[in-house]
């Protein structure tokens, strides 16, 4: 099914969304999908570089390999490699290039990582290139934090451990504020502040799973 051009430019409503594991029959799609990006960002293609796309099933085996799809067209795509017993690795982030900017890439995200604390990591990382400066801004607004710098990529972690199962736990003040740099407060959009019994404030955003902001002792 051919999706509607009429999609882009407005943010995809994450109801309309299915976020679900890839099957067989997905090996066409899932991989012209990733292949687009890439001969878009670098101008040429050399699949010989990208060998786990030849079968993706077997390639991933032994991690997460998820699809989004709209309208039933698959149109974003992301995948979760264990590289320790503690480690997980985020690979093959991609969407549809005339939606992207519209909330689907996030909340891929969200889902990889919410399915890494599930199965009990305690951190996830991700790389890529430097001087992707819109890949870079969109990791450090969701929350990864920069490790290093090495041959042109740039590589990120992010810690599980300050994850519940609905989210990421992170301080702030017993008055409230928000301990969020400039750049993060900027992309939450529309939150809803409440606060528990427990003296938590709880943040729910409209891009992620719900977010649980834990006041100090």
């Amino acid at each position: 099914m051919k999706l509607k051009q009429g999609n882009a430019g407005k943010m995809v409503k994450k109801s309309a969304v299915e976020i679900r594991p890839f099957q067989p029959e997905d090996q066409e799609p899932v991989r012209d999908l990733i292949l687009a990006g890439l001969e878009e960002y670098w101008g040429t293609l050399d699949e010989s570089k990208n060998p786990d796309l030849q079968d993706i099933a077997d390639s991933y085996r032994d991690g997460i390999f998820l699809v989004a799809c709209l309208e039933q067209q698959i149109v974003c795509t992301g995948a979760l490699l264990p590289r320790s017993a503690e480690t997980a690795e985020i690979v093959r982030m991609s969407v549809a290039r005339h939606l992207r900017r519209q909330g689907l890439g996030r909340q891929m995200l969200a889902e990889l990582c919410s399915r890494a604390y599930q199965r009990g990591f305690r951190q996830v990382i991700l790389e890529t290139t430097a001087t992707w400066k819109n890949a870079i801004a969109f990791y450090q607004a969701f929350g990864f934090q920069i490790s290093h710098f090495a041959d042109g990529d740039v590589y990120f972690t992010l810690d599980l451990r300050k994850y519940n199962s609905s989210g990421p736990v992170l301080r702030v003040p017993k008055d409230g504020n928000l301990l969020l740099n400039q750049e993060i407060a900027s992309s939450q959009k529309a939150l809803l502040k409440e606060k528990d019994t427990h003296n938590f404030v709880s943040l729910r955003t409209t891009g992620a799973f719900p977010v649980v902001w834990q006041s100090p002792p």
